[in-house]
């Protein structure tokens, strides 16, 4: 990661950070923080009602108009299932409870697999927090003109 998309790409910075105490546990809190926050996102299961999954079969149910774009959207992150696996395994197993086998769900993700795993998750965020849907959530909301307040 310290390397990622530099344009003279130096090992020697990696070995710097690993050996200096403050940056090596700063950028491990940067990453415990950043997979904790994804899985969060992430995780498709019925005790978090803010996953990305949910929300986007939720639209497509109340929208319709919306449905190819939901559908497109979901198509798209079943591609990255295996990232996004590995991402929610971290957060679970590693980070937030340090299981007895956690040393096996702390395999290196390759950068350019995270980085497109993202794109497609970033996409489908945009999505979900369009202008135009935003516009149709709040042109249902009942003014207080029309309740008589």
């Amino acid at each position: 990661m310290v390397n990622y998309k530099l344009k003279n790409p130096n090992p020697a910075n990696r070995q710097k950070i690993d050996s200096n105490p403050l940056l090596f546990h700063l950028r491990y809190i940067a990453m415990k923080d950043s997979f904790i926050e994804f899985a969060k996102v992430l995780k498709d299961s019925k005790n978090n009602s803010d996953n990305l999954f949910k929300l986007l079969r939720n639209l497509a149910l109340t929208k319709p108009e919306f449905k190819n774009k939901v559908g497109k959207h979901l198509k798209d992150l079943a591609k990255h299932e295996e990232i996004i696996t590995r991402i929610c395994n971290l957060r679970d197993k590693y980070y937030a409870h340090l299981d007895k086998d956690y040393e096996n769900h702390i395999s290196p993700v390759p950068m350019r697999n995270l980085h497109t795993s993202l794109e497609a998750i970033e996409k489908a965020l945009i999505t979900l927090s369009s202008k135009e849907i935003f516009n149709q959530f709040l042109a249902e909301i009942v003014s207080r003109d029309e309740m008589k307040i």
